[in-house]
């Protein structure tokens, strides 16, 4: 309002002055005919002050009236407008407006600073008194509680005098002080004294923080709120006798926080929001470092779960977000037992989920999500506890926090957010990591099963949330991870439930039933997702299947079946992605038949081990392979031919010229002179059909080349 009205002012400086300029303007140009007499008195404000609508009136004279004079005061109130300044002219008019004028920093020392330090010292020192005088025994303690009511009520008195006789700063403090005064001594009245029930004296304190809010809101000041506040929370230090009664205190926070929280949140005074939350932080970890015991569980967990649900409703939300990771710790410090600690972090983070959904705090979903995992580690830690009541719970908090994003898009169509994405991401992993280490020992044949489990549930939430962009065209991102986390949970299922060469088999059926996903769903990321995964299955056949056992049957054993197993997924992968994505197709194409042929090598290197003698073992084994990766190019350039396959063809002259290197680099100085004559007819006969294929489909495949391109 102070500064609407300032801007106001300037307004209509700037439109007297126009009107003054444009009077002197026509006064110039009919300088002819004698000028009327100026009058004496200044013209009715009505000419000033035209708004639309109104009757044309005549131009003001250029008269001086007062000066204009705007009383401001530290606090929020209406300006006052006096009178207006003399027209401006010239350049003088084009100049920017001034900044308001703000009180000098000797004037902020003197008036408001000293006077808030002198309040709350005039406060401690009022506890102080109290506190000699019942250990003087001076008066009674029905004496003292009447003496502190009188004092408050008459400082309250005071202060509102000397508002109305504009010392408006001054007298918050004043106001701010009978407050506090009035806690004193009321909170005494049941705290110390026993002089009324509990319920009296807190109805007492109740209408104390009640006047607190009616004066701070009827002055329109903050600083009384907050000066009464901190006499409030300072009352129990003061007036402290060494006795526990947790109760009485830690109701009688509450109690000045819901004030607190009530007054602030009309008129968004936020650092009260803030004083009431760190004040409320320090005294119960105050209380509960110095008095809470195993017996206490229950006065301490309602005191958080009151605080946490009455922080709720601050208007800064970075106090709900902090109140939620608190409440959280405080659980893990107050409750040992399984059932209780694990069935109150549900509470209290569910509570976060309601509060971001009704409250539309977002991040109140994330700090939720943070802070339960968080305190559940902390907690494990401590109280190592592997019990299946444990796992419940958990699931209960996983199934709560991956619902969260589908609620949001399904029901509530809320765009997607990244608060959405990371609970979406981490809770599965987290949950996977806690159950693993919770169940491992007794349950292990099971683990693989369970991580399908929980890649099944993604897979639901994808597929669900896939429909629903299908039918509206919304965000694609939720989608792909959840279909994303689930690939990778079913991954990770192959070697925790199997081991040896059926991971790679499973890994390997995998992929190819990834790219065909790909290939009906047209998502680029689920291909690149399986060929991730046929990176996996390459690394394994040659880093660990390559090294399992001999076979005892030629072609008939679990090697030679993970490779065939595995050259036929990259043959299947290559087939469904070739449309779309061809190089990688390719690729992977070419990759099956290594694959294939390596097995090949392997089976023959075995057979040769078994059935060749020592000596003649190296000539066999370098012969054999010449004339094994021929006969394998012969096939590819016969396939090439057949199927009109420009991939198969260039396969096949390429591995030819891995023989000829070989045969003409290594076998011809290696193998004896049967070998090498056997090899280099086997080769030459090779080589002479393979020719004789290019000389009787020449026409055909040049025509090939020239007519379209191969596919």
């Amino acid at each position: 309002m102070d500064a609407l009205t300032e801007a106001t002012v300037r307004l209509l400086k700037r439109v007297e002055g126009l009107e003054s300029r444009l009077a002197r303007l026509e006064g110039v140009r009919a300088a002819e005919p004698p000028a009327e007499p100026v009058p004496s008195a200044p013209p009715p404000a009505s000419q000033h002050f035209r708004w639309p609508g109104d009757a044309a009136l005549p131009p003001p004279l250029p008269v001086s009236p007062p000066p204009m004079t705007v009383s401001t005061q530290a606090e929020v109130e209406a300006p006052k407008i006096e009178a207006r300044e003399p027209p401006v002219s010239g350049a003088a008019f084009f100049e920017p407006p001034r900044p308001a004028d703000r009180p000098e920093l000797e004037t902020r020392m003197g008036l408001t600073w000293i006077n808030r330090i002198g309040v709350v010292t005039l406060i401690i020192g009022v506890g102080f008194f109290f506190k000699y005088a019942i250990d003087n025994q001076w008066i009674g303690e029905t004496g003292r509680v009447g003496l502190g009511v009188l004092a408050g009520l008459a400082t309250l008195i005071a202060g509102d005098v000397l508002w109305r006789r504009e010392h408006k700063i001054y007298a918050q403090g004043i106001c701010g002080l009978g407050v506090s005064i009035l806690y004193l001594s009321f909170y005494a009245t049941f705290g110390f004294y026993h002089l009324l029930p509990q319920g009296a004296a807190f109805a007492l304190m109740a209408m104390v923080t009640l006047m607190a809010g009616a004066l701070a809101l009827r002055y329109d000041a903050m600083a009384i709120a907050a000066l009464g506040m901190l006499g409030g929370y300072a009352t129990p230090i003061l007036l402290s006798t060494g006795v526990d009664a947790p109760w009485t205190f830690l109701s009688y926070i509450f109690l000045i926080n819901l004030g607190a929280v009530a007054i602030a949140r009309p008129r968004r005074w936020r650092l009260l929001d803030l004083m009431a939350f760190i004040a409320t932080v320090i005294l119960y970890t105050s209380w509960f470092n110095e008095w809470f015991r195993p017996a206490k569980e229950v006065v301490a967990t309602t005191a958080v779960l009151a605080y946490y649900a009455l922080f709720a409703f601050v208007e800064w939300s970075w106090i709900f977000y902090a109140s939620q990771v608190l409440a959280g710790l405080a659980l893990v410090a107050i409750w040992p037992e399984t059932q209780a600690f694990l069935g109150l972090s549900l509470v209290v983070g569910a509570a976060g989920i309601v509060v971001a959904d009704q409250m539309r705090r977002p991040l109140a979903a994330t700090f939720s999500f943070a802070t339960f995992w968080a305190a559940y580690w902390i907690w494990e830690t401590s109280h190592h506890n592997p019990a299946v009541t444990i796992f419940l719970f958990l699931t209960v908090a996983f199934a709560m926090y991956l619902l969260w994003t589908p609620f949001q898009r399904l029901v509530r169509h809320v765009e997607v957010r990244t608060e959405h994405l990371t609970i979406l991401a981490l809770n599965g992993a987290i949950y996977f990591g806690a159950s693993y280490l919770l169940l491992r020992e007794d349950y292990k044949p099971w683990m693989g099963l369970f991580a399908v489990a929980v890649a099944g549930a993604h897979l639901l939430i994808g597929m669900r949330l896939w429909q629903e962009r299908v039918a509206t065209g919304g965000d694609t991102r939720p989608v792909l991870l959840a279909l994303g986390i689930a690939l990778g949970f079913l991954t990770l299922a192959v070697p925790i439930q199997f081991t040896g060469y059926s991971i790679t088999l499973s890994w390997a059926l995998e992929a190819a039933a990834l790219v065909w996903v790909s290939r009906k769903t047209n998502e680029i990321l689920v291909f690149f997702g399986a060929c991730a995964i046929y990176v996996f299955v390459f690394l394994r056949l040659y880093g660990f299947d390559i090294s399992l056992p001999e076979a005892h049957s030629l072609l008939v054993n679990s090697r030679f079946l993970t490779f065939l197993v595995a050259a036929v997924s990259f043959w299947l992968g290559a087939w469904w992605a070739k449309e779309t994505m061809s190089p990688l197709a390719a690729l992977g194409y070419a990759t099956g038949h290594f694959i294939m042929l390596s097995a090949c090598l392997f089976e023959f290197n075995d057979w040769v081990l078994k059935a060749v003698s020592v000596e003649n073992q190296g000539s066999v084994l370098a012969i054999g392979v010449s004339i094994l990766m021929a006969v394998y190019a012969v096939m590819l350039i016969s396939i090439g031919v057949g199927y009109r396959s420009v991939l198969d063809r260039i396969l096949g002259l390429g591995l030819i010229g891995l023989v000829v290197l070989k045969l003409y680099l290594y076998d011809v100085w290696e193998a004896s002179h049967l070998f090498r004559t056997v090899a280099f007819v086997a080769l030459g006969v090779l080589l002479l059909l393979t020719s004789y294929l290019y000389s009787r489909f020449r026409p055909t495949i040049e025509n090939w080349w020239k007519d379209e391109k191969a596919p």
